[in-house]
């Protein structure tokens, strides 16, 4: 489960993560070319989260429209996008 304040938000987001990961090559080689594209929100725990189930640091793309988001996604190490999701 990813550590959110919410308790449901977090439940609901160890589910997805748990259905991405169910779906996608399990050795850590081939796991390091699926791209994985998520909102960011306000805290990189989805990149934190991808990057604990063997995703390239280069392949967990954050999108969100606010500028500090975006920032602190790139500053963990990942690639973001600024822009709506229906653009990105």
């Amino acid at each position: 489960m990813t550590k959110y304040a919410n308790l449901t938000k977090g439940q609901s987001r160890g589910w997805i993560w748990n259905q991405i990961d169910s779906r996608l090559p399990k050795p850590k080689y081939e796991r390091q070319h699926c791209r994985i594209y998520t909102l960011i929100g306000d805290t990189t725990e989805e990149f934190a989260c991808g990057l604990k189930r063997n995703f390239s640091p280069f392949n967990i793309i954050g999108i969100d429209v606010r500028k500090k988001p975006v920032k602190d996604w790139r500053k963990a190490g990942g690639l973001a996008v600024q822009a709506p999701l229906d653009l990105a």
